[in-house]
């Protein structure tokens, strides 16, 4: 957090100021000398710019007084080296270039204030703007819009953050463009309701009672709940993106426009952003909304797109709808927006295949959904479900006992669809559901699969929630079986890709769902593909029953399952050894004190003694588990549905359970709440279904490799680093998991890893531990990729992915 001290360093160098602490004796030059203040590295006179800086040190002081004298004077000699022509010259670009390897370095949270430079310079570029134009741009974060628009252009900005406000102001300075900026470290969010302050308005460089902005550019937070309440123009103001939108329109200029970079889910999300959006559909203002590839931002996975207003918009009565999800370059691993590309096919305007024009009246029909991917969905033959389909609209009901039907009840096999009533586990007192009476289609109104299933009625009342849609089918157009398998296509999932909404978790609206199309033969047609179908599957699973035949026919289990408890064993041994000897150090520093199990343990860790000594007992009842679980179970079977665990719980008492501080440090974990965000404001549960200690396997198998490979014959500090997200690409948890050790040999490869016994020639492990964790893994349809890259500063990285606990549905 402290390494931005290099840029103030830096910053002072380039404008003269000298980098050196001189002390009385020298033999204390290698101590830190905590009363060194700013007149240590003032330079007098001092020019304006230099006494701007030093209006910073006070910031900076507690990390110069961790620096010690001899290195601080080191520091000052390597500055002394560089070419001082070239320094002045280049050094906008030299300070963005250690910024942005700073904000590598803090891995995701050295993203979340600093913007991708592509995506900064394509934003610029669409907003086209004249001199002398006005800019102002809310939550500014490290000013990336300032530096990048000309110099000829008043910037306004605020930022609220004080640590991100002092390096964007820095920035400014590295630039050049503090007298054409007002950079205030404030809320956007004013007491009024309003944007800006009044002592800013009143500020000569921005009148704006009379004028307004021409451009009011931001990247807000995404998905932010605002803490205090705003009354907006159409009820409580609840998110960060819709204040930017209502209240930017009202501070442009009559011909000024707005540009927003928001997460996908404001495109659809209900309430009063449904009712902002066909606010500025209805009043024309809406000029362009651009779909970003997902991943641009170091810090989120969220799916982003850019929203255009223009007051003055030339093509009236319609919007562009431009598909920009394909302009994407990987350099070193890394996504970058081909803005070049974007910004050709943008202004062409008549590529079909990136830009759809639409009417206004046709996104009002689409209930003012702003998803760009809704607008580009194929034509295709066939009779809409709506002419095969009768809603159901069964009567709510409380306060009885019955039947529950859960999404995760919902059959997810195309030949094995049909339900009954005692087919249904769950019978409980029901609160707030329909009731079935009758047989019926029944499909998952959230998430990615619809999971078709024909409930069959026998006479005994069964009941299903708001996340379930039900259905009369009409069986002298369709058979069943051939709309169940129908529902499957290929065909009927890339439409219903475009239909859902929603980041998070995705929603399907029941008007969407009796708007797919499939082909529709006569009946005797029906039957013939179904059988056909039917045929073709009894035949490949055929062909894998015999394999997993000669397969378990040829392969002896046993020394396999042996060797992987006797590995998991000996991680579980040396996490005990590390908190035993804890646990002695501990005892030792309150030699003849007062000991009890509410003492602090661990200050860093916020622990009593009392949590380090149930610590110690977990870990032993999971090597009792692990030798009383039959070893033919260890890697087979499924895990319960009822056993939910919240992964991110998980992870912390797994750091808590195989923390090692003689070796490595657990950075914090690292929660990307953007990509959690879900559609009605809160948060997606990050609950997993999966048994404790089998993670608990999966994770010290990971930590154990990093021991005994990564961290093998290096000097300096070793760290792990865990981030937790959520893709909703593939609809899963991502939990990553890093360490800044050895890189893994570039000839032993991902089968190398995974192949149980398979090791490196100077690995202190079993070849065992990686297999283990894949094949944990598997036991939950959980996935396993690893990110091997020899330039990052953390140049290992294991990437789990891992399904929803099917009850946040």
């Amino acid at each position: 957090e402290e390494f931005s001290v290099v840029i103030y360093l830096l910053s002072l160098f380039n404008e003269g100021g000298d980098i050196k602490i001189t002390i009385a004796k020298s033999e204390k030059a290698v101590l830190n000398v905590p009363t060194y203040d700013l007149a240590s590295l003032r330079k007098e006179p001092a020019s304006d710019r230099l006494n701007h800086l030093y209006s910073f040190h006070g910031y900076f002081l507690p990390a110069l007084q961790q620096i010690p004298v001899k290195i601080l004077n080191q520091i000052g000699e390597v500055f002394n080296s560089f070419d001082l022509r070239i320094l002045k010259e280049h050094f906008a670009e030299i300070f963005d270039y250690v910024l942005y390897e700073i904000s590598s370095i803090k891995g995701k949270m050295g993203g979340e204030s600093i913007q991708p430079s592509e995506l900064t310079k394509f934003v610029c570029e669409l907003a086209d703007l004249p001199e002398y134009s006005q800019v102002y741009n809310p939550f500014a974060g490290l000013a990336s819009f300032g530096v990048m628009f000309p110099k000829k252009i008043a910037y306004l900005a605020q930022e609220i953050n004080y640590s991100t406000w002092v390096i964007g102001s820095l920035r400014l300075l590295a630039y050049n463009l503090e007298g054409n900026a007002q950079f205030l470290n404030e809320s956007t969010l004013q007491q009024d309701g309003g944007f800006i302050s009044e002592d800013l308005r009143s500020h000569s460089k921005f009148d704006l009672n009379r004028l307004g902005h021409d451009l009011i550019v931001a990247n807000p937070p995404m998905a932010m709940r605002l803490s205090e309440t705003i009354e907006g123009r159409f009820g409580n103001i609840k998110t960060a993106e819709h204040f930017l939108i209502e209240k930017g329109i009202e501070d442009l200029k009559p011909n000024g426009k707005l540009i927003a970079i928001l997460g996908l889910s404001f495109a659809s999300r209900r309430g009063t952003e449904e009712a902002l959006r066909k606010f500025i559909i209805d009043n024309d203002l809406v000029e362009m909304v651009i779909a970003l590839p997902a991943g641009l931002q170091a810090h989120t996975k969220v799916a982003t797109f850019i929203l255009v207003i223009n007051k003055e918009k030339v093509d009236k009565g319609y919007v562009r709808f431009v598909e920009g999800r394909s302009f994407v370059n990987r350099v070193h691993d890394q996504m970058k927006l081909d803005i070049d590309g974007l910004l050709e096919v943008i202004k062409i305007g008549d590529s079909d295949k990136f830009i759809r024009r639409m009417a206004n009246d046709t996104i009002a029909f689409m209930d003012y959904n702003l998803d760009v991917h809704r607008y580009f969905m194929k034509s295709i033959e066939g009779y809409q479900l709506g002419e095969l389909l009768t809603p159901i609209r069964g009567q709510r009901i409380s306060g009885v006992k019955g039947k529950s039907i859960q999404v995760k009840d919902l059959k997810v096999d195309k030949f094995n669809f049909k339900m009954e009533h005692f087919d249904i586990e769950r019978e409980d007192t029901i609160s707030e559901e329909f009731e079935i009476t009758e047989s019926c289609l029944l499909v998952a109104a959230v998430g990615r699969k619809l999971k078709p299933t024909f409930f069959q009625y026998s006479g005994t009342t069964a009941y299903h929630g708001s996340n379930i849609l039900s259905f009369k089918i009409d069986t002298n157009k369709v058979d069943i079986e051939y709309l169940i398998t129908e529902l499957y296509s290929d065909l009927s999932i890339e439409q219903l890709d475009n239909f859902q909404i929603g980041t998070g978790i995705p929603r399907l609206r029941k008007v969407d769902f009796l708007s797919l199309r499939i082909p529709l033969p006569s009946i005797s047609e029906q039957l013939a593909k179904v059988k056909g179908l039917k045929q073709e599957y009894i035949k490949s699973r055929e062909k894998e029953l015999f394999l997993e035949k000669e397969i378990l026919g040829l392969k002896d289990e046993a020394f396999r399952e042996f060797a992987s408890i006797k590995h998991t064993f000996r991680q579980y041994l040396n996490a005990l050894k590390t908190n035993v000897s804890g646990t002695r150090k501990f005892m030792a520093k309150k030699e003849n004190n007062i000991i009890s199990l509410h003492s602090i343990y661990s200050e860093k860790l916020n622990e009593t003694f009392g949590d380090h000594l149930i610590s110690l007992e977990n870990t032993i009842d999971s090597m009792s588990k692990l030798l009383s679980t039959p070893a033919e179970n260890q890697f087979v079977g499924e895990a319960p549905i009822e056993m939910e665990m919240d992964l991110s719980a998980l992870v912390l008492n797994a750091q808590n359970r195989f923390k090692n501080p003689e070796i490595f440090q657990f950075e914090k974990l690292f929660v990307d709440w953007e990509s959690l965000a879900s559609t009605d404001g809160g948060y997606i549960s990050t609950s997993i279904n999966i048994i404790a200690d089998d993670f608990y396997r999966i994770f010290s198998n990971i930590i154990s490799n990093a021991v005994d490979h990564g961290f093998k014959n290096r000097t300096g500090n070793y760290f792990i680093r865990t981030s937790l997200s959520f893709d909703s690409e593939v609809n899963k948890l991502v939990l990553e998991v890093s360490n800044n050790g050895r890189p893994i040999p570039a000839e032993f490869t991902f089968k190398h890893l995974t192949t149980r016994g398979e090791k490196t020639t100077d690995s202190l492990g079993s070849g065992i531990g990686v297999a283990d964790v894949k094949s944990l893994l598997q036991k939950y349809d959980a996935t396993l990729d690893i990110k091997n890259d020899e330039q990052d500063e953390f140049p290992v990285t294991y990437i789990l992915q891992f399904d929803l606990a099917i009850s946040v549905f």
